[in-house]
């Protein structure tokens, strides 16, 4: 008997029927036949399973149980958040989505003549609000999980640059979940769209409650146009318990510019796909991330970088940090199709354990379908230099502290090139706080 591939999960047909008047754009005709549509294709599939090869480090089996309907949007607890989570506004503008909904009264949205910022709910049933939403909904790729995103979103944003715009200062996403997320689901749909010659950069921060169980499914169209840049930071500290998904699906036009810095701490489980397209010569790709792991938690980073054009380059670097208890994982594709000529792609995966009782999973591919081109990948797991750990404690450094600094150059070169010197600040006092916590769980 063949042992099934994907996972039924049949109660989301029934609910998806209850909720649906209370989603973004529910009315326009185009968006809602496209919600059918997709839930009738997540409905043939349901969850990947284990045995789907994409999915065979990220195990989906909790979610199964029942269906994760949005969060009313009545529960938002706006007055606690703003005193506990919104203390700084160090950027020059501020989204505010809790529980999945854009919330007006903690957001500061850039009033910049070229510059369009929005939420989804707030799109009326017009002829501009269906373009918008035409240009988010995307084709049926196959994928079970971004067609249940596509049925179910309930809100998301939109950031749009004229040709030429540039927005000086980073424009902040926060994703909050309350207490009220138990049980249920906060799913987003953003579309950041750059004109020829455009700029920006977004920071994106994921919260939520401590020991509460909720699921974020977070999914982002990005396209940039001709001599585009757009710059990402994205920082996941989801509460304890979460389980945290995070798509980007990029397009890049010739001579366009995408850059990716995520740093992984938080949620039970996490999996952070990123698909760049190179469509045009010149374009560049550069993925940075660390992702940073104990008991319990599992981190999942899935890229799938293809090469269309020629004369184009990617580069991704990530770093794993896993403790006792820990997995991670790094599943890498590039694709180099048979017009892309100079072709430069890199990719690097290196996991440093600091207990025999953690787990590393890395698995490079190159599939090469042109014969001018520059490609390399390299994985690779191992454990503290003990070596150098000796000659640091022999120069005064107690085992702790010669410890915490071997870690903290392993994962250096993923901030160092961080332009925005706010974020590489923050990413590095996270980090350095993660370490102390585990400081006393480090085995030699």
């Amino acid at each position: 008997m063949t042992k099934k591939r994907y996972i039924d999960s049949p109660a989301y047909d029934d609910a998806f029927h209850k909720v649906r008047p209370q989603l973004a754009g529910a009315g326009l005709a185009a968006l809602d036949q496209a919600r059918l549509t997709a839930l009738e294709r997540f409905m043939q599939d349901g969850l990947p399973g284990p045995r789907v090869e994409e999915w065979k480090y990220c195990n989906l089996t909790r979610l199964a149980d029942r269906p994760y309907l949005p969060i009313p949007r009545e529960t938002v607890e706006a007055a606690q958040l703003s005193e506990d989570v919104l203390k700084d506004e160090p950027f020059g503008g501020r989204l505010v989505f809790v529980n999945g909904y854009f919330v007006q009264n903690l957001s500061r949205l850039p009033q910049i003549e070229g510059i369009e910022v929005k939420a989804l709910s707030e799109l009326k049933n017009d002829e501009k609000s269906a373009g918008y939403m035409n240009e988010l909904v995307e084709a049926d790729d196959g994928d079970s999980l971004l067609a249940l995103n596509q049925a179910l979103f309930s809100d998301g944003m939109i950031l749009r640059l004229g040709a030429g715009v540039e927005l000086a200062e980073p424009l902040e996403i926060l994703h909050l979940a309350d207490r009220s997320a138990e049980g249920k689901a906060r799913r987003s749909r953003n579309l950041i769209h750059l004109e020829k010659g455009a700029k920006a950069t977004v920071v994106e921060k994921y919260a939520g409650a401590a020991a509460c169980f909720y699921w974020t499914q977070d999914v982002s169209r990005i396209v940039l146009e001709e001599d585009a840049r757009l710059i990402s930071y994205s920082l996941q500290q989801e509460g304890e318990k979460a389980v945290h998904m995070a798509r980007k699906n990029v397009e890049l036009a010739a001579g366009a510019r995408y850059e990716n810095h995520s740093l992984q701490l938080g949620a039970e489980l996490s999996r952070t796909e990123i698909f760049p397209r190179l469509l045009g010569e010149g374009a560049k790709v550069v993925l940075k991330g660390a992702y940073m792991g104990r008991e319990g938690q599992s981190h999942d980073i899935f890229t799938r970088m293809d090469h269309v054009s020629g004369h184009c380059d990617s580069e991704q670097v990530f770093r794993g940090v896993l403790d006792t208890g820990g997995k991670g994982a790094f599943q890498g594709r590039v694709i180099v199709e048979r017009d892309a000529q100079k072709t430069n792609a890199d990719q690097s995966c290196k996991n440093l354990l600091l207990s025999r009782q953690a787990e590393a999973n890395a698995k490079p591919e190159l599939l090469i379908y042109a014969d001018d081109v520059k490609c390399s990948h390299g994985a690779t797991v191992g454990e503290l230099d003990k070596m150098a750990l000796f000659y640091m404690q022999s120069r005064g450094l107690s085992l702790e502290e010669a410890k915490a600094l071997l870690v903290q150059a392993f994962i250096a070169e993923i901030f160092e090139e961080i332009e925005e010197t706010a974020v590489r600040e923050e990413f590095i006092a996270y980090a350095e706080d993660w370490l102390d916590q585990a400081g006393q769980k480090v085995t030699s």
